[in-house]
């Protein structure tokens, strides 16, 4: 393979495993352009070309793969991206590359854990009982759910500040991860909390839920969406890379 190189991909990142990934695929000599949404002012170093923002839809997404010639296409974003995994899975289809999807695992409650599970929002806010006080970690584009409640108080906490940050019956809180556990539970006890709002997010930020489980609060639980089948899914990152070494054709 002397002379050769492996192709173009484009990798929507925006996560921990993204950037992970994107390390991995440095160390490979894979050539790669990572793909951000622009939620992070200061996004973190992938080894790659960087570029921010949306395509325009399916149909921008997929005149953007063909015009840049790339030979696959990895959705690494936040389990709960819906809208992009979807187009990614659209636009790779409609540009003839594959979708090769990497999703970190779920969490599984553990012994202590008060869980009730919810399929969306929505339910999470109406399952919460009148005159909770909830510490929802649900990220800025919920903020509407929040901002009207009057039913209970909520500390919502996020990683940017949302355009109107009022908030009727509750606070905001703007902070980055980590978020170490003894820290979650000073917070939880310092704003009364009885309530915890979370998505099934996975990964390491785990915190909130292990104060939570020492505190004994119920957390409410969103499952994740149903996401598109794509070309080939993983949970594991060398396992990315193998099925793109032996599917995606090099080119010199």
């Amino acid at each position: 393979m002397e002379g050769m190189c492996l192709p173009d991909i484009l990798l929507l990142g925006g996560t921990a495993e993204a950037r992970a990934l994107a390390m991995r695929l440095s160390d490979m000599r894979m050539d790669v352009v990572v793909s951000l949404a622009g939620v992070t002012d200061q996004p973190a170093d992938y080894r790659h070309p960087l570029r921010t923002g949306g395509f325009g839809g399916v149909e921008g997404l997929a005149n953007h793969i063909r015009g840049k010639g790339y030979a696959a296409v990895i959705d690494a974003t936040h389990p709960f991206a819906v809208q992009i995994s979807g187009n990614a899975v659209a636009a790779s289809l409609a540009a003839g590359v594959p979708c090769v999807r990497l999703t970190r695992p779920q969490w599984q409650a553990k012994h202590g854990d008060i869980w009730h599970r919810v399929k969306d929002l929505g339910c999470a806010v109406d399952s919460v009982p009148t005159d909770a006080r909830v510490f929802a970690t649900t990220g800025s584009g919920t903020f509407a759910h929040f901002a009207t409640e009057e039913r209970f108080w909520t500390l919502l906490r996020v990683i940017r500040h949302p355009e109107n940050p009022t908030m009727k019956r509750g606070q905001l809180r703007v902070a980055d991860p980590p978020f170490p556990v003894e820290d979650e539970v000073r917070l939880m006890r310092d704003h009364r909390i009885t309530h915890v709002i979370s998505k099934n997010a996975g990964g390491s930020g785990t915190g909130k839920l292990q104060a939570a489980r020492k505190l004994g609060l119920p957390v409410i639980m969103i499952d994740r969406p149903v996401l598109p089948d794509c070309t080939a899914g993983f949970t594991d990152i060398e396992a990315v890379c193998s099925w793109l070494t032996d599917n995606v054709a090099f080119r010199s």
